[in-house]
């Protein structure tokens, strides 16, 4: 992969559908780097600023924060001091879950303006966007060693296949996040196929050499 949000080193990121939005689509993401990341904004000129931005630039006033949490559907803009609360809790709940100081995340949201974040929804989503995150970071993590260990052992064909499952796999997870119709049942099929053929190729690998991968 030579573009997206994790192309980065030291950035990972999850996305959910947590029902903020009607469709079904995904709705809530969070990317997440590592401790020390460096951060800076570009915020709106607006006299008129959403809860998001505001919490954000508070945040942001450190010059550090390691992540962004980022939801559609509500815009939660021009919905007062409901808005304000709304923003931290969203950020405090995910702060929870990653164990991370809620001074070190950023908002932003998306959606239908004047209207609230759905909060219950948003915080019953919170523990599976972590656990999306932890589960990726740890397949991809595992792909990615065992195309080292081939590579550096000279088994060129079994690198080659590691890398395109993990780069194919995250291609997918990267494009649902931009194209709706990537969010289709049969779209989730071959996803999951893909992640169910790189387990079974590390398997494979690994019951072929005799030692963990």
């Amino acid at each position: 992969m030579s573009s997206g949000v994790t192309y980065p080193r030291g950035f990972r990121a999850s996305a959910v559908a947590a029902g903020l939005k009607p469709s079904g689509a995904l709705d809530l993401a969070m990317l997440l780097g590592d401790a020390g990341t460096a951060a800076a904004g570009l915020f709106t000129t607006n006299t008129v600023v959403a809860a998001p931005v505001v919490r954000s630039r508070t945040h942001l006033a450190s010059g550090r924060a390691r992540g962004v949490l980022v939801n559609s559907g509500q815009a939660n803009a021009a919905t007062g001091a409901r808005g304000d609360d709304d923003a931290l809790a969203a950020l405090s709940a995910v702060a929870e879950a990653a164990g991370l100081a809620v001074g070190e995340l950023l908002a932003c949201s998306t959606g239908v303006i004047g209207e609230p974040i759905h909060m219950e929804p948003l915080r019953a989503g919170v523990p599976g966007l972590a656990l999306w995150g932890a589960f990726l970071a740890s397949w991809l993590g595992m792909m990615m060693r065992t195309m080292w260990i081939a590579r550096r052992r000279g088994q060129t064909d079994w690198a080659a296949l590691s890398l395109f499952i993990a780069c194919y796999a995250m291609a997918m997870v990267i494009n649902a996040t931009f194209d709706v119709a990537l969010e289709a049942p049969m779209q989730g099929v071959w996803f999951w196929c893909l992640i169910g053929f790189g387990i079974g190729s590390v398997m494979v690998y690994r019951a072929q050499h005799h030692e963990p991968v």
